[in-house]
């Protein structure tokens, strides 16, 4: 996917959401390989500060096991063949999953490699507090809730796609 071929909120949305049926189905699966191409859209949007955050506002407030399990899955997977520059995003992502299925253990796991490659990078910052003051991923998921994709993506409708690495 060319970074020029997100352009709008409207193809944003369908970016994320293609992702997230995606992982869901595939965490419906056995074990099994996961398609390359998933993988490199999953490390695309959490490459961009509003798609990654649009993924994480879909991932957390859907309540579905299975679509945590694939991402969780998926995210592992593009930690591993990520390219350093990518690492903290897709690491942090998978923190918050890991979190919100109720493994705090491989949450920090997930943000020590984050913080390995990019000691300053803020959402392992913010996960990690999270995790330190015993907040329950419940939290998490109720501000997720109250956000507006709008909102979410209103920098992109200004021109701005701010770079997570």
């Amino acid at each position: 996917m060319a970074d020029g071929a997100l352009t709008s909120p409207a193809h944003l949305v369908a970016a994320v959401s293609g992702v997230v049926a995606d992982v869901t189905a595939w965490g419906s699966r056995p074990r099994d390989e996961a398609d390359p191409a998933l993988i490199a859209r999953l490390l695309h949007l959490t490459g961009s500060i509003p798609t990654r955050d649009l993924l994480l506002q879909r991932l957390s407030v859907a309540d579905d096991a299975v679509m945590l399990r694939g991402a969780i899955r998926a995210l592992t997977l593009a930690v591993r063949v990520a390219a350093v520059h990518q690492v903290a995003p897709a690491a942090a992502c998978l923190a918050i999953c890991q979190w919100l299925a109720g493994d705090g253990a491989a949450a920090r796991v997930a943000l020590d490699r984050c913080q390995e490659v990019e000691p300053s990078y803020s959402l392992a910052h913010l996960v990690s507090a999270a995790l330190d003051d015993g907040i329950p991923p419940w939290v998490w998921v109720g501000l997720m809730t109250d956000l507006d994709p709008a909102v979410i993506l209103d920098g992109v409708a200004r021109g701005w796609v701010g770079s997570c690495g």
